[in-house]
């Protein structure tokens, strides 16, 4: 063979390596896309678990603790307004190294821990943290990291974390509204989600438009119960649970009616007016159950001015009874106020994601 040939065989053997080398380095950058970022391509499991379920990771000792003492005080408070007691959320608490397998893809995951300590669980959860994060953390710099589909597709994971128990139990003492909407919302965005893929009731919200001028998602199986001036009244009855809806308008004339004794007054008014247990009962009208004092708050709905109120309803025999939430709204282009509500009646069945339920179709309305 002459210089020549040789010289050709080299160049041929050098461009084969080189190719099979880039053949090689793409299948595992490729390889560490799936293992790093599964999300974007795709590959993560569809996140499990039931509604208003939250897995809660924290060494046993933290949890027998104060520290655990303040994060069943963040997740297990009374919902406001239900008959029957039922926490915010139903808490799920594994030890750390227990948390594997299908645990890491539930929807709602928690996890807790200090520095402080360096018993098995605490060191297991500590494992995960970087050593700038460490840094940052025993400086008091960071407590809280949210992140979105770490182990599963539509996963909500949300680690708080501290030098010592102290600081951190301070710090979602101060926080714990707002930790505790963070996991609210994302569940009703998984209702809303829920219902919207089912159509709704169409006939009845091009009614609701055309005869009233505002807009509604109203899920199948609602009928109407009552349709007149300014006021509509929508049921679904099932045999377990019976749900209402009802929406009130009158015109806009003062500041005052948003006032929470007025709401309360205008929703009194209405419900003697138009809202019996039995109809053939005098007696059986609608109202406001005050034993425990509704709960009342300023916010915004799609964009409009509203207080949203929170409590019971009872009938006038106390034949019936419930929880209900609703909202007082303003329509500045109809110059109207709307009194918008959801309420049940299911005495034999837990009410906490049936009025969560409630909240996310009154979310929908618009004016």
């Amino acid at each position: 063979m002459n210089t020549l040939s040789i010289k050709n065989s080299f160049k041929k053997l050098a461009t084969i390596t080189q190719l099979f080398f880039y053949i090689l380095l793409g299948t595992l950058l490729l390889f560490s896309c799936k293992q790093e970022d599964g999300k974007s391509l795709n590959l993560l499991p569809k996140a499990k678990g039931g509604r208003g379920e939250l897995i809660l990771v924290m060494d046993s000792s933290k949890w027998q603790g104060e520290l655990g003492d303040a994060m069943r005080e963040l997740l297990t408070e009374a919902v406001p307004g239900l008959p029957r007691p039922q926490p915010m959320f139903t808490v799920r608490y594994i030890k750390p190294h227990l948390f594997a397998g299908l645990l890491k893809q539930h929807l709602n995951i928690i996890t807790v821990t200090t520095f402080d300590t360096k018993s098995y669980g605490s060191k297991i959860l500590q494992s995960s943290f970087t050593p700038e994060s460490v840094q940052k953390v025993m400086n008091g710099e960071r407590f809280q990291q949210l992140k979105r589909d770490e182990y599963a597709n539509g996963q909500l994971f949300f680690r708080l974390f501290a030098a010592e128990d102290a600081p951190l139990i301070e710090y979602i003492r101060e926080h714990k509204e707002e930790i505790r909407s963070l996991f609210d919302k994302e569940e009703k965005l998984r209702v809303k989600a829920d219902l919207l893929s089912v159509k709704g009731n169409t006939t009845l919200q091009e009614n609701l438009q055309s005869q009233h001028n505002f807009s509604t998602f109203i899920p199948a199986g609602y009928r109407i119960a009552k349709d007149t001036t300014g006021f509509v009244w929508l049921r679904h009855p099932e045999a377990k649970i019976d749900r209402s809806l009802i929406f009130a308008y009158q015109p806009y004339t003062s500041e005052t009616q948003f006032e929470p004794a007025n709401i309360i007054a205008w929703r009194d008014s209405i419900a003697f007016q138009h809202i019996y247990g039995d109809p053939q009962n005098p007696d059986s009208y609608v109202l406001t159950e005050t034993l425990d004092p509704v709960i009342s708050a300023p916010m915004e709905l799609n964009g409009e001015y509203a207080v949203q109120s929170k409590g019971r309803w009872k009938t006038k025999n106390i034949s019936m009874g419930g929880p209900f939430v609703s909202y007082a709204l303003l329509d500045k282009s109809q110059k109207r106020i709307y009194y918008i509500e959801g309420f049940i009646f299911s005495p034999s069945v837990k009410q906490r994601e049936i009025m969560r339920e409630m909240e996310v179709i009154l979310g929908t309305f618009k004016g």
